[in-house]
């Protein structure tokens, strides 16, 4: 990638698909806390920084589910055991990943919506799913059969695909 930073590091020890997808859950699972920053958001009457904290939970998760689908997809199902299986599990659980975030986009969001809260419950549990299934089924197969240079070549697509994510809600992963 051309806006990729060198460094001794990265030649050290290149990202590849398995630490990437271990840092989004990092981040996915901090910006999760969204209660705690809603909490904090009602305490201040701050209604504005609810959007704010929304969109940046929705773009995350939209990036990550982007590269999920173009990138970690045909890897799995390039798998030659448990890849149609885990491929299946993956690309329905991507689904309904972007339905709960359809759903919250189109919730009124206010802190004393109902609606809005259920639907952020939901997207995150949909996404703790997600990442639950990721470390438990889906890297450890992909460690397995995926040589490393082919998953540092992955790291790259992933960065390349969160960049061309789309930022709205999609009618259905593909």
């Amino acid at each position: 990638m051309a806006d990729t930073i060198s460094s001794e590091t990265k030649e050290r020890m290149p990202p590849n698909a398995i630490s990437c997808c271990l840092v989004d859950h990092a981040n996915g699972r901090t910006l999760h806390q969204a209660r705690a920053v809603f909490a904090k958001v009602a305490a201040n009457k701050e209604d504005a920084m609810v959007e704010k904290v929304v969109h940046t939970i929705t773009m995350h998760c939209r990036m990550y589910n982007y590269a999920m689908m173009e990138v970690v997809l045909p890897l799995v199902e390039g798998l030659s055991e448990k890849g149609g299986e885990l491929a299946k599990a993956l690309k329905e659980q991507l689904q309904s990943c972007e339905g709960c975030l359809a759903t919250v986009d189109a919730a009124k969001k206010h802190l004393d919506n109902a609606e809005f809260m259920e639907a952020m419950t939901k997207a995150k549990q949909a996404d703790s799913e997600l990442m639950t299934m990721a470390e438990t089924d889906i890297l450890p197969a992909l460690m397995t059969e995926v040589e490393m240079s082919e998953l540092q070549e992955a790291a790259e697509r992933m960065e390349a695909a969160k960049i061309a994510a789309p930022l709205a809600p999609q009618a259905a992963a593909a």
